[in-house]
């Protein structure tokens, strides 16, 4: 899970994200959630936030 403290950089990194492989986007899920465990509980994020000074 990735945290940004500017709206831009956010954008920036969706559309980074949106160009990305299919291949590429389970291997970055696989990184923080290897089992793909539901994160979404009662409308809650459950996963830890990354920091944009953080990569994955």
């Amino acid at each position: 899970m990735e945290k940004f403290d500017f709206i831009d950089s956010a954008i920036a990194r969706e559309k980074q994200l949106k160009a990305y492989s299919r291949t590429k986007k389970n291997t970055l899920i696989n990184k923080f959630n290897p089992e793909w465990k539901e994160l979404n509980i009662d409308g809650k994020i459950e996963a830890p936030h990354k920091t944009n000074n953080e990569n994955i």
